[in-house]
């Protein structure tokens, strides 16, 4: 395409274990020896959907929609029938031309219903879909083969690449994490991950990299770029999407997620599934109670099964049944250090956590009813050994909400407690150089702080606790 100075790239794969049905009718594809050689096919809107809808194709594991507006998919989810997201151009031509291009020998029937008048045939298929001056001078193309779905925006010269912004709708909120990587995040705790985008020129044989990353205002992303050379072409490339459903025959919930310097995934959360895909030799290989939290370490760059490197429970028992609505343990959040240790926070009501004999608190304090303490795991990168386990709390409820780590050993906890040091209870710890060792108005539920040393051995390992908040609950 000579003239064209940039060309931005967005790959979208998502690896999705579901029951997603495709549309009803019938498509002639050349069989092909890889399914991931397989070209999607798109196809034009001749009835078969509303009038919005321009083109169409089945990719992502479901079905995805494209119209004047933005791009709109219909995604398998983990508890209900699918998800519907949408990603909307922000500030866009609102009537851009859209494109079929590169047609295919394939011809598509949808034969829906007894009356053949409704029947449509012949559909012409096409390799791709490009919306035409989507932005003064800026293209925006999609393609893709073996389901997942490519998109890349060409900004012809003098075209200004900072127009191009995008929002989702359909999501709980978005994020741009601390390593680049945008995260989208969906209403059954699944996750989008779209990798910080790379840029490079190709100058004399040579790839020079160019920095880039990605920006947001309010609700609405975009792309900036640093200096570079006008007089070359430059490649701008967001790289990846990822999300993937794995769990049991029962609940699962994915609360939490970290990733790596390697790109590595990690997940934490809920499952009551006693068949849930733990891999052997592993911290927790058997559901302990009727709900354990989980930790799991996924691949993004493999698919299907090969994505799951390894996955473990991670919980115990309480021996009062009548009390399992309480769910008795959940991870909420989880951070992994520059050594590839993993640090999980959470809630639990078993009398028998896995804990370490170097915690702060091993044991959990007496109570005439039971009640959430907050733990804190550490677990080695191959998830085979607990390095470090605790619990943590007063003898009222607890919630190990949020977790961050530094290059040190140092595990940094944020959650709630209502532990307030009542009569005949035992108070959240606190340290003396504590901000505030006391909390106030005792019947209020607390935030805290704690930062635990995971070196170290008993006492020494609260290195600093604190209640944090007001004179209500907060």
């Amino acid at each position: 395409m000579p003239g064209w100075r940039w060309v931005i790239t967005c790959i979208t794969m998502i690896a999705l274990m579901s029951t997603g049905r495709a549309a009803a009718g019938r498509t002639d594809l050349p069989l092909a020896a890889d399914p991931a050689t397989v070209p999607l096919v798109f196809m034009s809107n001749s009835g078969q959907f509303g009038h919005e809808v321009k083109f169409s194709a089945q990719a992502l594991g479901g079905q995805v929609y494209f119209t004047p507006s933005g791009v709109g998919l219909a995604l398998p989810a983990a508890e209900t029938m699918y998800h519907a997201l949408a990603v909307r151009f922000v500030g866009a031509n609102p009537q851009p031309e859209i494109q079929g291009l590169d047609p295919l020998p394939a011809r598509v029937n949808l034969l829906r219903g007894a009356d053949p008048a409704r029947w449509i045939t012949g559909l012409v298929t096409y390799a791709s879909v490009v919306y035409k001056e989507l932005y003064p001078g800026i293209d925006a193309r999609y393609d893709g083969s073996g389901g997942v779905l490519k998109g890349t925006f060409v900004v012809a010269p003098q075209a200004d690449p900072a127009l191009i912004r995008w929002s989702y709708a359909g999501t709980t909120r978005t994020e741009i994490a601390d390593s680049g990587d945008l995260w989208v995040h969906l209403d059954d705790g699944s996750v989008f991950i779209e990798r910080a985008p790379t840029a490079w020129q190709d100058i004399g044989g040579q790839q020079i990299p160019v920095a880039a990353r990605f920006v947001r205002q309010g609700d609405v992303f975009g792309l900036a770029v640093e200096a570079y050379q006008p007089a070359y072409p430059l490649l701008l490339d967001p790289v990846l999407e990822y999300s993937t459903f794995i769990g049991g025959s029962s609940r699962d919930v994915a609360l939490g997620v970290d990733v790596d310097s390697a790109g590595y995934v990690y997940v934490v959360g809920l499952t009551d599934s006693p068949n849930f895909p733990v891999t052997p030799d592993r911290v927790g290989e058997t559901l302990q109670g009727t709900r354990d939290a989980f930790v799991m370490k996924l691949d993004p760059q493999a698919s299907g099964a090969a994505s799951l490197v390894w996955a473990t429970y991670l919980g115990g028992t309480h021996p009062e049944t009548q009390y399992s609505y309480y769910g008795a343990d959940e991870a909420y959040d989880v951070a992994v250090d520059a050594a590839g240790h993993i640090y999980v926070t959470g809630i639990t009501l078993s009398n028998n956590f896995p804990v370490t004999a170097s915690a702060y608190m091993p044991e959990r304090p007496p109570s005439a009813t039971p009640y959430r303490l907050a733990f804190l795991s550490k677990l080695s990168n191959d998830g085979a050994d607990l390095l470090y386990s605790t619990y943590l709390g007063g003898s009222s409820d607890n919630f190990g909400k949020a977790v961050a780590t530094d290059n040190n050993g140092n595990a940094y906890v944020g959650g709630m407690t209502q532990s307030m040091g009542q009569p005949g209870t035992l108070k959240f710890p606190t340290t003396d150089n504590a901000f505030d060792p006391v909390g106030t108005s005792p019947e209020f539920i607390k935030n805290f702080v704690a930062r635990i040393d995971t070196n170290q051995s008993g006492a020494a390992s609260l290195v600093y606790s604190t209640f944090l908040g007001g004179t209500s609950t907060t």
